[in-house]
């Protein structure tokens, strides 16, 4: 009986526009010609005449009428603009205030209001000043309440121990501050900007005087900072970075004496290495050393190319008794190996010589050097990197937030470690949870990608050795790396590099990767750049039911393509009527009331593909928002579609002044489609796949999902912390 007595939605009828709504021939009245002459005054910079015209304006609405309603309109508005004609930003200023507290502004006024009333430079630095004394204040409070509200929960009987604790960490906090925060930065920058617009006010005077107070703590702190950050650079040998840092800490504050000593120290340290290079580059060998019989030997076969090197090596091994000259044999040896393909035994016997010490052999010094170059040997870069960033993810799992070190960096880290001791114990304390939380895909207590490095390192070994003995071996670690990442394309690659991978392992890669492509083509904007990745997938994976699905897309894309893609959705057009509204798209309002039984339209909306014609989405017969919708297209009058453009411009505009989160993102085409739509030149589309436009108009609740109120009904915020261990 139910299915008897439902019925399927209406199909759309031919005629879902409303004739466009013909506009009839305003005649002026006498608050037009007053705002007339107000702007015109205004414009000439006429004060006087502004008061004046301002006055008339304000006895029109005092009446009664339409003239007094339009005058009552626009007469806040008129009265900004008077305000607008006073030369003191202080004034304007002021006028914006006592407008603003008035009833039944226009929302985009009050905005407006607001941001002037806000944009006081001296107000704003003020206010910088006093957040850092907020924030200070807040954490006194919280040391103070903390332990106390510990206290009142456990009775009492720890109340020495929290209070303790809370007045070390309170302590540890201070001496973590910035001397000079980001808000007392914003307060100068703020202080500077009103001097350079305002040099001859009354109040510039102190403020120069806070400008040069606020400067010089500032430099002392900038140099401070800048010498430590020199001392750390010549810790580690970046000796020239060291100079340049000690360098501009001696500008900031010449009175730096560890800039200073860091700088000394430094240049000393240059002149040392260069001193290093040039005797390096001095030294020359005496002729007579090379006159022996067996260095010229070992001098010919590495200069012949007919493969008797590793014989007379061998000799030379046998007969020779110069410690120097067998280990330059020996290196040339496992050289001779290395380029023969045999890469174990090359590096082991490099690991040989490296393990004598430069004191013991002539040839260390260089066999390490190879050993530890990432480029020369690639595969053992690989294992260290991959071992080292092993434990680095162990660390991690063990010690999460404190992986880093402790919280408190400018402590002595004994010092630091000892406070952070009951929280590092309790974090190391929950390392099974993070393991079992990360290894089910919960992003929470996922460890960061360490092995990325150990992927360069492998990857690094197979565009240098692509024939090596170790190719499987690498080829193998990067497939399972890049399947966990989901990097398909990259893993059909090492997938092709092994003949042991299975058919059905590879069948899987293959349309992974195929459907890792229309994804991305799905994600870009332009129809040109899409039609060839689809074009790509189709040609690379034809065998693929992910590549026949590309080459689909492909034709569906040449088929129906158009200028231009800019949709409006539903959502938004319900937001916006006066879009849908008579004036300008005419949707008869039926179409828009939320019942799919009557040709409702579908939430893809309404989308303009350039020129005159708009296509329009209704939703199915079947009444359900899922199903494909039915397409209707019409080419609508110059006129309308002009309307259309300049109502959505306005309407934009007007939401972005008055809610922070609707905000138009640019979009150079689409402006260009909107410009020529209001000029009336849309009769010749621009057919260039660069030119076309994707861009979706959204309501705020398709956005967001959830919208709140543009004003809180609370004076101040709430917030709510928390964490697992607290729970």
């Amino acid at each position: 009986s139910l299915g008897c007595l439902s019925r399927r939605a209406q199909r759309p009828g031919d005629e879902f526009l409303l004739p466009l709504a013909r506009r009839a021939a305003v005649q002026p009245s006498e608050a037009d010609y007053a705002s007339r002459d107000l702007i015109r005054a205004a414009l000439l910079d006429q004060h006087e005449e502004v008061e004046a015209e301002l006055e008339d304006l304000e006895e029109i609405a005092e009446g009664d009428g339409d003239q007094a309603r339009t005058a009552k309109h626009r007469l806040a508005l008129s009265t900004d603009l008077a305000n607008t004609t006073v030369d003191d930003p202080d004034d304007y200023r002021t006028g914006c205030r006592k407008l603003k507290r008035k009833w039944k502004l226009n929302p985009r006024l009050r905005q407006r209001l607001k941001e002037c009333v806000n944009d006081d430079s001296l107000k704003l630095a003020r206010r910088r000043v006093l957040d850092v004394w907020e924030s200070l204040w807040a954490d006194t409070y919280n040391a103070i309440a903390e332990p106390l509200g510990r206290s009142v929960l456990t009775g009492g009987s720890l109340t020495p121990y929290y209070i303790a604790s809370a007045v070390a960490h309170y302590l540890a906090q201070i001496n973590e501050r910035d001397p000079f925060p980001v808000q007392l930065r914003q307060a100068l920058a703020h202080r500077k900007n009103y001097l350079m617009r305002n040099p001859d006010s009354p109040k510039a005077p102190k403020v120069k005087s806070q400008v040069a107070k606020a400067q010089r703590k500032f430099d002392r702190v900038e140099s401070r900072r800048m010498a430590h950050e020199a001392d750390k650079a010549l810790g580690i040998g970046k000796i020239r970075y060291a100079i340049d840092l000690s360098s501009r800490a001696r500008l900031r504050n010449p009175n730096n004496k560890r800039a200073a000593r860091v700088h000394a120290d430094a240049v000393e340290a240059l002149h040392a290495e260069r001193e290093l290079r040039l005797r390096s580059q001095g030294v020359v060998a005496s002729p007579d050393r090379f006159r022996d019989p067996e260095h010229e030997a070992l001098a010919i076969a590495l200069l012949v190319p007919d493969g008797t090197l590793r014989r007379e090596v061998r000799n030379l091994l046998q007969s020779t008794s110069d410690a120097e000259l067998e280990d330059t044999a020996r290196f040339v040896l496992a050289m001779e190996q290395y380029e023969d393909g045999h890469e174990s035994s090359s590096w082991e016997s490099l690991a040989r010589i490296a393990s004598q010490g430069p004191e013991d052999s002539t040839m260390a010094r260089h066999a390490w050097t190879l050993l530890n170059d990432p480029m020369q040997n690639p595969y053992g870069s690989f294992v260290a990197t991959r071992s080292h960033q092993t434990a680095q993810t162990v660390r991690w799992y063990l010690l999460s937030n404190y992986y880093y070190g402790p919280r408190y960096r400018r402590l002595w880290r004994p010092a630091a470690w000892l406070l952070d001791l009951p929280a590092a114990a309790q974090t190391l304390a929950t390392a099974p949870l993070r393991l079992i939380v990360g290894a089910t895909g919960g992003s929470g207590a996922k460890a960061p990608d360490f092995q990325k490095v150990t992927a360069s390192a492998a990857y690094r070994y197979l565009e240098r050795r692509p024939d090596g003995e170790r190719m499987r071996e690498v080829a193998s670690w990067l497939l399972k790396y890049e399947e966990k990442h989901k990097n398909w394309n990259a893993a059909l690659r090492m997938a092709d590099l092994l003949p042991d991978v299975g058919v059905k392992d590879r069948t899987r890669f293959v349309e992974k990767s195929a459907e890792q492509q229309i994804a991305a083509a799905a994600s870009t904007r332009t129809r040109d750049r899409r039609s060839s990745i689809l074009r790509n997938t189709a040609q690379e994976f034809p065998e693929s039911m992910a590549g026949h699905v590309a080459g689909v897309q492909v034709r569906e894309l040449l088929l129906n393509a158009t200028e231009q893609r800019i949709r409006l959705t539903k959502g938004f057009l319900q937001e916006n009527p006066q879009i849908a509204g008579p004036d300008a798209l005419g949707i008869r309002p039926e179409l828009l009331d939320d019942v799919n039984r009557n040709a409702e339209l579908h939430p893809r909306g309404v989308t303009f593909l350039g020129g005159r014609t708009l296509e329009f989405a209704f939703v199915n017969t079947s009444g359900k928002e899922s199903d494909p919708p039915i397409e209707k297209r019409r080419k609508i009058s110059e006129e309308r579609l002009a309307r259309v453009v300049a109502e959505l411009d306005w309407a934009t505009r007007h939401n972005m002044r008055i809610a922070d989160g609707d905000e138009v993102r640019p979009d150079p085409r689409r402006d260009h489609y909107f410009e020529r739509a209001r000029l009336g030149v849309s009769e010749r589309p621009d057919r260039r796949a660069a030119a076309q436009s994707t861009y979706v108009y959204k309501s705020m609740r398709e956005r967001y999902g959830m919208v709140r109120g543009r004003d809180s009904i609370l004076p101040f915020d709430i917030v709510v912390q928390g964490s697992l261990s607290n729970m």
